[in-house]
């Protein structure tokens, strides 16, 4: 026959593992008088060409058994994409913030007024590229999602010009352009060129580097074909990576027509 103090241990400990239980219940979310928290999206804050705001509006009275809140974001093409690797976890990052579930109102992030509201900001994107995203909630080891929405961060270069073709010869000419960054921009990782080929697709076009003089780039072209069209437009790259690259308008020149008129 179990003592009274062994009993009274013993309907204690039971008890607490039942109210555990019952806490971490995601079916009967504490006796109805608390519902599933839902997301509603808004439109991002602060977009830069690295950076943006990801707020949304938190639906229902649940709020005091979120744990922690974030932004799951991707770079896609499409939204049927985006929603693909996000099931899949693939090439996805993560931006997280952590809050109290025992001291809600001391590490909300917001005033009393704003708690159904929140924000995460997303730094170290890819200038000039578009994002899907969503924002999530982690509520008594649940996770719910908002809807994927999408937004393009904005380009690097402030002021990006394909000029005009000068000293156009047989088998030569010069390509100018103008090209400005942003001041807090790494210059290192950027890279300078001029694309040019025979078809407006540029299909297999060909590449030349050159080096800015301050804003302004030009780079001369030879071994052309005589009495041919040539379009071109000039390119910034970054990171050293082909897809994340601007480039100004198309322009065109043809050459002349015989070699004579090189010398």
């Amino acid at each position: 026959m179990k003592s009274p103090i062994k009993k009274l241990t013993h309907n204690i400990t039971m008890l607490s593992i039942a109210i555990l239980l019952v806490s971490c219940s995601n079916n009967d979310w504490f006796d109805g008088s608390l519902d599933k928290p839902t997301l509603t999206l808004n439109e991002p804050d602060s977009i830069t060409n690295t950076s943006a705001i990801i707020n949304c509006k938190i639906n229902g009275n649940g709020m005091s058994r979120i744990s922690n809140y974030g932004v799951q974001y991707v770079y896609a093409y499409s939204q049927e994409e985006a929603y693909k690797l996000f099931e899949e976890f693939s090439y996805c990052s993560w931006e997280s913030t952590w809050i109290s579930y025992y001291n809600f109102n001391e590490y909300w992030p917001y005033n009393e007024n704003m708690k159904d509201k929140i924000k995460q900001e997303i730094t170290n994107l890819t200038p000039n590229s578009k994002i899907f995203y969503r924002m999530y909630l982690v509520v008594l080891g649940e996770v719910i999602y908002s809807e994927i929405r999408c937004f393009e961060t904005k380009q690097l270069a402030t002021y990006i010009m394909t000029g005009d073709a000068t000293q156009i010869k047989a088998h030569s000419a010069t390509l100018n352009g103008i090209i400005k960054i942003d001041e807090d921009w790494d210059s290192s990782s950027i890279s300078y060129e001029f694309e040019y080929c025979t078809n407006e697709d540029f299909d297999f076009p060909n590449y030349e580097y050159c080096s800015p003089i301050g804003s302004t780039l030009q780079c001369q072209l030879t071994n052309l074909l005589p009495n041919t069209t040539y379009y071109y437009r000039i390119c910034l790259y970054y990171d050293c990576n082909y897809y994340n690259h601007e480039t100004g308008e198309i322009k065109s020149f043809t050459t002349l027509s015989t070699d004579t008129d090189d010398f």
